[in-house]
């Protein structure tokens, strides 16, 4: 019976240390492929940060390049407007001018129809034909 219990015990004794040697391995095991597979993951991430960088990078060459293009069309644009605004001053003093000229020739002719003789024939003109000047200022 000792001898029985001796075999029985010498088996647990066996399996029990065939169970610490295979769960040993295979922690091991398990702690490699884990190991791999967060080094795989750890890859991904910088890969993935790589490319959203190269995005951000082709972004920002695209962004600068589009606000270079607008900096001189607005530019051009406010050269533009420089521009027409000389060209409205030089219309309102041109046209200050004219109605200063139109005054002047509406007072002349307010003037004239008060004071000249239209009478071509008559012995009482005042004054005579050809003879009238311009009072002056």
């Amino acid at each position: 019976m000792e001898t029985i219990l001796a075999i029985i015990s010498s088996l647990f004794a066996g399996t029990t240390i065939f169970q610490f040697i295979f769960i040993r391995s295979q922690r091991k095991k398990i702690a490699a492929e884990a190991s791999q597979e967060g080094a795989k993951a750890d890859g991904l991430n910088l890969s993935n940060i790589r490319e959203m960088l190269e995005l951000q990078g082709k972004q920002l060459v695209e962004s600068e390049k589009r606000n270079g293009e607008l900096s001189k069309e607005n530019d051009n644009l406010r050269q533009k407007l420089r521009e027409y605004d000389y060209k409205l001053e030089q219309f309102e003093r041109k046209v200050k001018g004219v109605e200063r000229v139109v005054g002047i020739e509406i007072a002349r002719r307010i003037f004239a129809e008060n004071n000249i003789c239209l009478r071509k024939g008559c012995d009482e003109r005042e004054p005579e034909l050809g003879a009238y000047k311009p009072e002056e200022k």
